[in-house]
């Protein structure tokens, strides 16, 4: 295994709430050929504000972000594509 994977894999699997950062392994992984959980779905799923964007860090942040929101949107529009 690579050396990006195993830190992705890391950082994606000890995530404590849906971030930037944790977005940008999600999506490097998925690229991987990694596949999503239903529990890191629902979580991306559940952090969407009232707006339709995504904060920076959902466990300090309540304002949108428009990279956090590129990225939410791309991960799950990865998702749909690997169904």
């Amino acid at each position: 295994m690579d050396f990006f994977k195993v830190i992705a894999l890391d950082t994606v699997e000890n995530f404590g709430c849906v971030s930037d950062t944790w977005l940008e392994g999600i999506l490097g992984l998925q690229l991987l050929g990694y596949r999503l959980n239903e529990n890191q779905i629902n979580s991306i799923l559940k952090t969407q504000l009232n707006n339709g964007g995504w904060a920076w860090d959902a466990c300090d942040m309540k304002e949108s972000n428009y990279h956090t929101t590129l990225l939410s949107v791309w991960v799950l529009c990865e998702v749909r594509n690997q169904m």
